[in-house]
């Protein structure tokens, strides 16, 4: 019976201080498909300031960088950070190549906190938006290019520090997101169809996020046998039924570093392709 309370408890901690993070910052994302690498934030535009926490299941190193659009390591400013006995760790440096990345002789990050809990390496730091060092990127308005990587292991030295054993890229909008705590829940009534009635997400697949920059949903009639046809835009071999698509009216926009868009109940209309009156 006690080997079974405390692992409730145990549990029940590790839930607990994920839901304090979600509530100690402003936005939250995921940056692997499979809910890894969280990561954390909160802008400051009084103090041009941003903060940041990643929890990462993982108990080695974790690494994050902002990429110069290219969502690749040369050129990215990156910061590598764990926990072990002498507590957390957090390096500033900056990547020439595929190779470890340099340490930074001015080092801008400032840690504020980490341990490992749950499986999961946690770890808080800040940073100025422009740190004036040539080897950091300005954090700026639009899309982000942030990179991601981690190993199961720790460094044994700032000098030896193992590859990582996984790794991946994200465009996100660290300015523009809607914060968490004013996201409106779905409506338990939502109906979905090929786009959902309340939310316009795209599903690309993870190899192709660096190619797609954007993507349109158009409200317009066609026939139900050109149901599922693929063409470009301006292709010659787009059909003639589909050519009041082009210049419709749009419902629903995306690009590269948004995350799910939500519609009000409130806009609603009638739409072509659906013989009832929708709301977006």
């Amino acid at each position: 019976m006690a080997k079974i309370l405390f692992l409730v408890f145990f549990m029940t901690c590790g839930m607990a201080y994920a839901a304090t993070l979600k509530d100690s910052y402003q936005h939250f994302s995921s940056l692997d498909q499979n809910d890894n690498y969280l990561m954390y934030w909160s802008i400051n535009e009084t103090s041009q300031m941003i903060h940041i926490a990643v929890s990462v299941k993982t108990l080695g190193w974790v690494g994050l960088g902002f990429s110069p659009y290219t969502g690749r390591m040369p050129g990215s400013d990156i910061v590598i950070g764990w926990v072990d006995g002498q507590g957390p760790h957090l390096e500033d440096r900056y990547a020439t190549g595929h190779i470890l990345p340099e340490m930074d002789t001015q080092q801008d990050y400032n840690l504020i906190g980490g341990e490992e809990t749950d499986g999961k390496t946690i770890l808080k730091f800040s940073r100025k938006f422009v740190t004036g060092d040539s080897k950091d990127l300005p954090v700026e308005i639009g899309t982000t290019r942030l990179i991601w990587a981690y190993n199961n292991k720790d460094p044994q030295s700032t000098n030896s520090i193992p590859v990582h054993t996984k790794q991946g890229s994200r465009s996100v909008n660290l300015f523009s997101n809607i914060p968490e705590a004013d996201k409106p829940p779905l409506p338990s009534d939502t109906q979905s169809f090929d786009v959902a009635g309340t939310n316009i997400a795209p599903k690309i697949e993870n190899n192709h996020y660096g190619l797609v920059h954007h993507m349109l949903a158009f409200d317009c009639p066609f026939d139900d046998s050109l149901h599922g046809f693929t063409s470009a835009c301006h292709s010659q071999n787009m059909p003639q039924g589909l050519n009041r698509c082009r210049g419709a009216t749009i419902i629903g926009a995306w690009a590269s570093g948004n995350e799910v868009g939500q519609y009000s109940r409130t806009i609603c209309r009638p739409t072509a392709f659906i013989d009832i009156t929708s709301c977006y």
